[in-house]
């Protein structure tokens, strides 16, 4: 009997043979056989496939398969067969799953990388101190700058007043430096943000810088130790930077800087704005030179947001609130306007007021000592009382800003020069913060609106004065509010000669320390500060890393699912093609 054996298999067994068979013999003799005639080496992992593809047991007798004639069977090897060559094995399904892996690692991974890079924000703490208050506060800016220029935002903000400096006599420094203690406890409790900053930054006013020249310079010394003694033992950083302004023009720019940053005057369209500011020491007034002024004295640049700006600073320490008022009183003694020894009638003091001076302290001070002075002391208390009288403290203070008297009359170190008023710009006024308090609940939008206030404050008793204010002022600043007020008007019209009415729609601040020159100087160093990007998802290194090692399997399961794939239909080409001879030679033969 013949049957015809097919090999499913590569190389020299490839092909197929009839093979004779007699009764009794078995499936191993069958593959020896098929050997012997191809002149093949018998290989023991040999198996024999039926046609349905079953494995056949090579001690199984042929006469037991039922076969007929011509019966077909498939050489194949050990595990090589059966349902599995068509189906998917646990290796296939591997191989798909490591290639479906690694092109989700790399799809994945990359998208990650390649998301837009974000900044964390950096955080710095301000403490501004200067003569009566001390105030902290928290700024926020995106590293994601715009044009290099941090967009700041004052996230929370305290003051206390803690007379660091006081204009009758200095304070020890044991005193200044449990004043400072408090205030600054007080703000680590109320302030979380002080552990999350990067930068400390301590500001002075310049004024502060100029008096102390004058007069001590162990007390500026003392208080600057003071300072840090208190930040130390606050419990955060005292790795700060201390803003020591190196002129007033200085101090007078980030003031300027501050104002116009505030009003978004950087980035919106449009000019900037002058400011007039003046704190309880000093007078500033600054604004924008116009493109081509060839104007060079108390002129600074500064850049921020990508553009520079060439900007005009005037500034005097005696036309400060306190310092301008000290030679008020001292013009007073002058003109003679003595009622008894040590008597004087104050035109500016409310009514029925009494407020006392030492002689020697107003008349020996730096800001009121005239050029054909002799230098005199007297140990005595001046008494002024104050009258009311409107009139005659307007003459008195249009007197006190008449820069030109001014520079006949003084030195001139003390008098305001260099002022160059922009025709046309938009001026704020920044005034201290107990006057800012009082103006900011009236509605200030025109002149008469501002007189109005000022003949009805100066009219006002004494006890009045204290029965609507005295919950939010001190005494000092209620004796001193009528002229400060008319010191604030006339300064405006009459000094620096500003027409139009924007100067009184210009009161728009809540406190002095909202625009104190730390805010300006933060603002210029952060076009220093390197912006900070936020840890990425996947670093570039790791993200390399991981997209040569998917790499390396995708080729790795793609060569084995074509071996695969190719080893599959070769198998499969093969039975086809014997099938079709097979139809093809029965065919022929019927």
């Amino acid at each position: 009997m013949k049957l015809i054996i097919v090999s499913l298999l590569t190389g020299p067994t490839k092909g197929h043979q009839t093979i004779d068979f007699n009764e009794g013999s078995t499936v191993e003799e069958l593959i020896s056989n098929y050997c012997l005639v191809k002149n093949i080496l018998h290989d023991p992992g040999y198996v024999l496939l039926s046609e349905r593809y079953n494995c056949l047991d090579r001690h199984e007798a042929v006469e037991d398969l039922d076969l007929g004639e011509d019966s077909v069977l498939y050489l194949s090897y050990d595990n090589l067969h059966g349902d599995d060559l068509y189906a998917f094995s646990s290796w296939w399904i591997l191989s798909f799953m490591g290639l479906i892996l690694g092109v989700a690692s790399i799809v994945g991974l990359t998208s990650l990388y390649l998301l837009p890079v974000t900044f964390r924000d950096n955080v710095a703490v301000v403490i501004d101190f200067d003569v009566e208050n001390i105030s902290m506060s928290t700024y926020k800016w995106s590293g994601d700058k715009l044009f290099n220029t941090g967009l700041l935002k004052r996230e929370k903000h305290s003051s206390c007043q803690s007379n660091i400096f006081l204009t009758n006599g200095a304070e020890s420094i044991e005193t200044l430096d449990e004043r400072l203690s408090e205030c600054i406890r007080n703000f680590s409790s109320s302030m979380s943000a002080l552990s999350k900053a990067e930068y400390y930054v301590l500001g002075y006013g310049f004024g502060v810088f100029i008096l102390e020249s004058l007069e001590n310079n162990d007390r500026l010394i003392s208080s600057l130790y003071a300072a840090k003694n208190a930040l130390k033992h606050s419990g955060f950083n005292t790795s700060f930077t201390l803003i020591k302004p190196a002129s007033d023009i200085t101090d007078g720019l980030y003031n300027w800087a501050t104002v116009n940053d505030l009003n978004r005057k950087f980035v919106d369209i449009g000019g900037t704005f002058g400011i007039i500011s003046y704190d309880f020491l000093s007078l500033r007034v600054a604004s924008e030179i116009p493109s081509g002024h060839t104007e060079k004295t108390g002129v600074s640049h500064i850049v921020l947001y990508g553009r520079g700006y060439n900007v005009q600073v005037a500034s005097s320490v005696c036309y400060g609130a306190d310092l301008i008022h000290l030679r008020y009183l001292a013009q007073l003694i002058s003109d003679g306007h003595i009622t008894g020894a040590s008597e004087i009638q104050d035109p500016c003091g409310p009514i029925s007021s009494v407020d006392r001076y030492s002689f020697d302290y107003v008349t020996a001070h730096p800001c009121t000592v005239r050029k054909s002075a002799k230098p005199s002391t007297q140990d005595e208390t001046i008494s002024f009382y104050g009258t009311g009288d409107y009139m005659s403290c307007l003459r008195a203070v249009k007197l006190l800003v008449n820069l030109t008297l001014c520079q006949d009359t003084y030195l001139h170190q003390n008098c305001l020069t260099g002022v160059n008023i922009q025709r046309g710009m938009l001026y704020k006024v920044v005034v201290p913060d107990w006057l800012q308090r009082f103006i900011s609940v009236h509605p200030l939008d025109a002149e008469d609106k501002f007189m109005s206030l000022v003949k009805y404050v100066c009219h006002l008793s004494w006890d009045e004065l204290v029965k609507l204010y005295l919950d939010v002022f001190d005494e000092h600043h209620l004796h001193q509010l009528c002229f400060q007020m008319i010191y604030l008007y006339s300064l405006i019209k009459y000094g620096l000669n500003i027409e139009g009415r924007t100067p009184w729609k210009s009161f728009d601040y809540s406190t002095q320390h909202s625009v104190s020159s730390s805010h300006g100087y933060l603002l210029n160093m952060t076009n220093v500060i390197a912006s900070r990007e936020t840890s990425r998802f996947i670093s570039f290194n790791s993200w390399v890393f991981v997209l040569v090692n998917s790499a390396i399997l995708i080729s790795m399961t793609s060569c084995i699912l074509v071996h695969a794939s190719k080893k599959r239909q070769t198998l499969y080409q093969q039975r086809l093609t014997y099938n079709l001879e097979s139809k093809v030679k029965s065919l022929s033969t019927s």
